[in-house]
């Protein structure tokens, strides 16, 4: 009695050890490292979430690098890139690159290929043209050669004149690379730069650089209670150079939280350093999309109270975070060239490389002296003068960083889009030449004649020239335009050898650029992830085993197995259908398995120890009882109990008649057979009849 009422207790020792053994391993990094693995499958199996179209990555790609030169690059072709960014209608612009070092002085290199090239073309195309004008008109005798002098100074006085303005025009070149970049912040409007928080106070950090980003880029954050703590806090930070500091819209901090395994799974929102409080990269710009809400830190949710959604919905948004403050990233289910909206940064550069050629070349077309002959002043003249005004407006705006300002030169832009486009498709080349052709017919004199058919030559070219350069200048305006206009926009280095590289759930060499744009999509599509308390899964872990076992203790071995089996597949699919439905992770892996191995364990002791019983059983009673009784008994040993059963039963005793004369006249052989044949007969007789055969003895 006392081992069988003690047995089930002892059998509970077996899930309560493994319980605790796999709770003291849910500790180590090798099990969350596992988990991590099982939650990886998990956003694997979950629907992916629905890519925001608001998104655009511009990348510094290898097209860029082909088309610009090698990275880094000189700040003021990025600065260049904002300016066509604005007059594209870029809602936001984030810089997840670094401009923590002074920049030497640069060379405005568009200018440099395009617009002051176009000026010397210009200038000494002028001068040639002069000059040959006054050769053949010497030649020809329309100028005599006594009267020559007055020309020949007016042509000196302009030579004069072209050195003066190609002189001014070459300072241009030379620029305040960062002084450039910061205007052009300013200039976009809302462009965010990174903080790199660091873990010990920079020697190199100036105290009135701290101080800019303390002022302009701690944010105000409402912690109820104490801020939660980490490890390792941040005391500092390295800041943009000054120019930029002072003029980008705002700053976020770049740091991102890496697992045990080296995989990006989450991302901590806002920080706290020196007692302010700081803000990620891609959720500063995001706030303040929607609508600079209230955010509130809790130990373990961000709440964003007043949150007006690009849906048009105001909502109070709660972002759950996981013990250490982090929120979980719900990334595409995609590489990072294969999720959200690409375009290489090249075309931006382009764009304003074809725009300044075009400006210039409203120069040299508006000089032509076929002109002349147009009955309604020169229309090419009206356009050059407003691209004049424009640049100078855009100087303007640069300098001052005024709203006003970049709003007068944003219209006064599209205005003059629109003249341009307007005398591409006008008659102006038909009716130009139609006088021309008026005067061609006037001439006899075969020298005029001859600088006059010249003329209309280079003037068709033109034409045909300004034709091409804004038709393909259009078509990049309108391909821009369609990409970029209102758009939330993250630029990064994404070429080949760039060392900004790491592993997400979905992509092995992920460009960390993406973690911003996956960071922003996640909050506007409201589809969070979140981590159940561990200690649910440390408690289960130990608890769980111990049901399953007192559950099945006494039940037959197939309903065990089926039980067995039945628990784990419900622990497993109970998880799996909570983070697919609900977003919400529990830390299965270790309770699975906790609950496995405690069943397979359990049913080797049952096994073995039942095989044992078994055994003992057909040892002791296999010479007395027949199979079928040994079987009863096996898969029944409770049929064997002290004080017996109560039952009507037959007793049979048999004997050999005349046994002992018989054994005389047989020579032991034929006696031993006859026995054989005899008894053989009368035991299977006995035992086919569920008989007990009690012994066999001679003659008593």
């Amino acid at each position: 009695m006392n081992k069988k009422a003690s047995q089930p207790w002892t059998l509970l020792l077996i899930p309560l050890g493994i319980g605790l053994l796999f709770l003291a391993i849910s500790f180590s990094s090798f099990s969350k490292n596992l988990d991590n693995g099982l939650y990886d499958s998990f956003l694997h199996i979950k629907p992916p979430i629905h890519q925001s179209k608001s998104i655009l990555l511009l990348d510094v790609d290898d097209h860029a690098i082909d088309g610009i030169g090698a990275w880094p690059w000189p700040r003021n072709l990025m600065a260049d890139g904002l300016i066509t960014m604005k007059e594209m209608g870029v809602r936001y612009a984030v810089f997840d690159i670094e401009y923590i070092n002074p920049s030497p002085p640069g060379v405005n290199r568009i200018y440099l290929e395009n617009g002051l090239k176009s000026e010397f073309q210009q200038k000494f195309g002028d001068l040639k043209s002069n000059i040959g004008d006054l050769f053949t008109a010497l030649r020809t005798r329309q100028i005599p050669l006594r009267g020559s002098s007055d020309y020949v100074n007016e042509l000196m006085g302009q030579t004069d004149q072209s050195e003066s303005d190609l002189y001014q025009k070459t300072l241009d070149v030379a620029i305040d690379n960062d002084l450039f970049l910061g205007e052009a912040m300013a200039f976009q409007g809302s462009s965010y730069v990174t903080l790199n928080l660091q873990r010990s106070f920079s020697d190199t950090l100036s105290p009135q650089l701290r101080q800019i980003a303390v002022r302009r880029f701690s944010k105000k954050i409402n912690v109820p209670g104490a801020f939660l703590p980490v490890k390792m806090p941040y005391v500092d930070f390295l800041v943009p150079v000054k120019d930029v500091s002072l003029r980008a819209k705002n700053a976020g901090f770049t740091n991102v939280p890496i697992d045990p395994d080296g995989k990006r799974r989450r991302i901590r929102l806002v920080e706290q350093v020196a007692g302010r409080y700081y803000t990620q990269l891609a959720f500063t710009p995001l706030l303040d999309w929607l609508g600079d809400p209230q955010v509130t830190v809790y130990p373990h949710r961000i709440d964003l109270t007043g949150a007006h959604f690009p849906d048009g919905k105001v909502l109070n948004v709660q972002i759950p975070l996981d013990q250490n403050g982090n929120m979980l990233i719900n990334w595409p289910h995609a590489t990072y060239l294969h999720s959200f909206t690409h375009r290489s940064f090249y075309d931006v550069v382009d764009y304003r490389r074809r725009e300044v050629a075009l400006g210039s070349f409203l120069d040299a077309f508006a000089a032509r002296q076929s002109w002349q002959a147009y009955p309604n002043g020169t229309p090419v003249l009206d356009l050059s003068l407003a691209w004049k005004a424009l640049e100078a407006a855009r100087k303007k705006a640069l300098a001052s960083g005024k709203p006003s300002e970049v709003a007068a030169y944003l219209k006064g832009y599209a205005d003059w889009l629109a003249k341009m486009d307007a005398f591409d498709k006008s008659d102006t080349q038909k009716v130009l030449f139609q006088a021309l052709d008026s005067i061609q017919s006037a001439l006899t004199d075969p020298g005029q004649l001859a600088l006059l058919h010249g003329e209309m030559e280079q003037t068709q070219k033109a034409f045909a020239s300004f034709h091409e350069q804004w038709t393909a200048f259009k078509a990049l305006h309108d391909s821009l335009k369609a990409s970029l206009d209102g758009k939330f926009v993250i630029m990064g280095w994404t070429g080949t050898g760039t060392s900004d590289l790491g592993t997400n759930p979905f992509d092995n060499e992920y460009v960390n650029v993406g973690t911003h744009a996956s960071v922003v999509n996640t909050i506007l599509q409201r589809q969070f992830l979140s981590d159940s308390p561990i200690w649910i899964a440390r408690t289960l872990m130990v608890l769980l085993p111990l049901l399953l076992i007192f559950l099945i203790r006494n039940l037959s071995p197939l309903k065990q197995n089926l039980a067995g089996v039945a628990f784990v597949l419900v622990l497993f699919g109970f998880s799996l259908l909570l983070f697919v439905f609900a977003g919400v992770y529990f830390q299965v892996l270790n309770p699975l398995v906790a609950v496995f191995l405690s069943f397979v364990v359990f049913s080797l002791v049952r096994f073995f120890s039942s095989e044992r019983e078994k055994s003992f059983l057909r040892k002791a009673f296999g010479t007395y009882l027949s199979g079928e009784v040994i079987n009863q008994l096996v898969e029944n040993p409770e049929m064997l109990q002290l004080g017996g059963q109560e039952r009507e039963m037959t007793a049979m005793f048999t004997d050999v008649r005349g046994f002992s004369t018989i054994s005389e006249q047989l020579e032991p052989s034929q006696l031993v057979a006859l026995l054989n044949r005899y008894l053989s007969a009368m035991s299977d007789l006995i035992l086919n009849n569920r008989g007990t055969i009690d012994k066999y003895e001679g003659d008593a």
